[in-house]
């Protein structure tokens, strides 16, 4: 079978299990976002992805950022402006706190590792 063709069935089937995946997860009342992230950790080039070579094709990574991108619009359209007034506050100040956290863990692992940072080049 030509490459091309290849790729074309095997993202539909990609994609044709990560919708029967979020419908059988929303029957069982699970969140569909999870079935994706299932499905797309069972394809990916460390579990079943090795098999179906997955990790050597060259849109590999773009389909990942994409994925990520659509999970991303389901999970924000899914909150409701009800929510959004109720746990602004609280959404805004737990995405500061993580970013002053990485910040501040980066800063310190490097100032361990014997980097120092300074005004003076020396």
């Amino acid at each position: 079978m030509h490459i091309a063709h290849l790729n074309t069935l095997l993202l539909g089937l990609l994609l044709l299990s990560g919708l029967f995946a979020g419908q059988l997860a929303n029957k069982v009342g699970l969140p569909r976002v999870a079935a994706y992230v299932l499905i797309g950790t069972l394809f990916s080039p460390d579990f079943f992805g090795q098999f179906l070579q997955i990790g050597s094709i060259e849109w590999a990574q773009p389909l990942t950022h994409i994925a990520l991108g659509i999970i991303a619009f389901i999970i924000g359209g899914s909150i409701t402006t009800n929510q959004l007034q109720r746990m602004g506050k609280s959404m805004i100040s737990i995405a500061l706190a993580e970013s002053l956290g990485a910040i501040l863990a980066v800063f310190w692992h490097l100032s361990f590792l014997g980097l120092h940072f300074s005004t003076n080049p020396r």
